[in-house]
């Protein structure tokens, strides 16, 4: 398996560079991160909450071609990678397009190509899946004004930058910034192409049963972006005769 390491990428880099600020919460409870970049003055606590799970677990990653490799893994949150330690160094499984599918403990992801993304499955039906993408990203940038004043803000103009992999972020230690978990749900069929979860792709994925399903969407007025809506939405379809 082709490694690489983290500490290489633009956001390793800008996190090991952070102040956590005394509103950090755990990435495990999905909150928010506020922090601040210093000058060289960096805290490790903001790496240790950067993951889903608490400790990296006994996992396994399964290829393409059939072979398999286990090790502790951990998903993080910010970069959207699956990590695991060797020696001293944190390394992030690459070439993910070569993978099947990776398993963390009892959770399994896979990765969308299209969306460039892994997620994690949270239930398997008899004609699709559910999976969700959950990541850190930019919520608000506040710049210290006058009287050290916090205006929000998006304007910096120093040379330090985050990226997160759709949009690359001007950072300047006078900046404070939060981050928020983005959660983002998807669909795959029974071939792993995966969809955004979508009233249109929710017809695509059950073409039999688009008028029954029009229905109960409209009936129930579903939200696609609340996970217990899908999963009953899902059941219902599923449980209807071709």
């Amino acid at each position: 398996m082709k490694i690489q390491p983290l500490y290489v990428s633009a956001l390793t880099l800008f996190m090991s560079s952070l102040l956590v600020s005394p509103l950090e919460l755990s990435a495990q409870n999905h909150e928010s991160i506020e922090v601040a970049p210093t000058n060289g003055n960096g805290s490790g606590v903001i790496h240790n909450k950067s993951y889903r799970y608490p400790e990296f677990i006994e996992g396994k990653v399964t290829f393409k071609n059939g072979t398999t490799t286990t090790a502790n893994l951990n998903y993080n949150v910010f970069s959207g990678e699956v990590e695991f330690v060797k020696g001293k160094d944190t390394l992030a499984v690459d070439n993910l397009f070569t993978i099947a599918s990776i398993s963390i403990g009892d959770d399994l992801y896979f990765y969308d190509e299209d969306s460039k993304s892994l997620l994690q499955q949270l239930e398997k039906y008899k004609s699709a899946k559910l999976l969700v993408k959950e990541k850190y990203e930019v919520a608000d940038i506040k710049s210290k004004g006058a009287l050290g004043s916090t205006p929000s803000s998006i304007a910096a103009t120093s040379a330090t930058q985050y990226t997160d992999k759709s949009q690359t972020y001007n950072l300047k230690s006078a900046d404070n910034y939060k981050f928020k978990v983005k959660t983002s749900y998807y669909l795959a069929d029974l071939n792993d192409h995966y969809y955004e979860a979508s009233k249109r792709n929710i017809f695509k994925l059950y073409p039999h049963a688009k008028s029954a399903a029009n229905q109960y969407i409209k009936a129930n007025k579903v939200n696609f972006e609340n996970q217990d809506e899908l999963r009953a939405l899902i059941q219902y379809i599923e449980s209807l005769k071709n």
